[in-house]
């Protein structure tokens, strides 16, 4: 009389019967003579015993094999996906806004984003120009805002023009026209409305422009500079 192998069961007794294999997904490890269905342990990727073996559920696993022991859900910003039938903490793979898989998942850091769910695919770097600020774990090329000086998001980043400015930072706002009789000459990328300079006529920067008095007079455009008085014996 022969034990039953690993991996077979036989539940009647007295009997000349063969051993019967364990279901599908499930086995006995290195035991033998089990004599008992529930003695077949589901495998790695599964749960349960016996006739009740099902595949880890998607977001989970199970290392284990020859085991009932339930799957263990993946850790926090990481998954598989649709995928059933994780054996691995590493088939848990990070989600958009992180990189890495099982133990080893982080955000991705300011000025980075990653847009795929479910895979260790490293983060990229926002474009030239843009950045999300302190945000972290961004999900979206659209998620990079333009610096300050210029405007537009993710592909679509654009200095500011020549004649305007913009303050903020990681912001897709749209640049400001510098105050009358300012500009900033052929300068683009200006980010300051102090950068917006006095045309000729007039002295001052930004939000204190004003026309030269009465007896003066400036040649010199974009630029703050004073006013100069009139040569002796002349005024406007």
């Amino acid at each position: 009389v022969q034990p039953c192998a690993a991996a077979y069961y036989k539940a009647e007794p007295n009997s000349a019967a063969d051993c019967t294999p364990c279901p599908a997904n499930s086995g006995t490890g290195t035991s033998t003579a089990n004599d008992a269905l529930a003695d077949c342990l589901a495998d790695a990727g599964f749960s349960g015993n016996g006739s009740s073996v099902s595949a880890c559920a998607a977001g989970t696993y199970k290392a284990s094999a020859n085991s009932e022991a339930a799957c263990t859900d993946c850790p926090s910003n990481s998954g598989t996906g649709s995928g059933t039938g994780s054996d691995a903490l590493a088939d848990c793979l990070a989600d958009a806004g992180y990189t890495g898989s099982g133990a080893d998942v982080a955000a991705c850091s300011a000025g980075t984003y990653k847009a795929l769910a479910n895979s260790v695919a490293a983060c990229e770097s926002c474009p030239a120009h843009s950045g999300t600020g302190s945000h972290i774990a961004q999900v979206a090329l659209a998620d990079c805002l333009a610096d300050a000086g210029y405007t537009g998001s993710g592909d679509n980043v654009s200095a500011c023009a020549a004649g305007t400015y913009k303050a903020a930072a990681t912001s897709a706002d749209n640049c400001t026209s510098c105050p009358a009789n300012s500009g900033t000459g052929t300068a683009t990328a200006q980010s300051a409305l102090s950068d917006c300079l006095a045309d000729a006529g007039y002295t001052g920067s930004g939000g204190s422009v004003s026309a030269c008095a009465a007896g003066t007079f400036k040649a010199v455009a974009t630029s703050a500079i004073p006013c100069d008085l009139c040569p002796a014996n002349s005024g406007t």
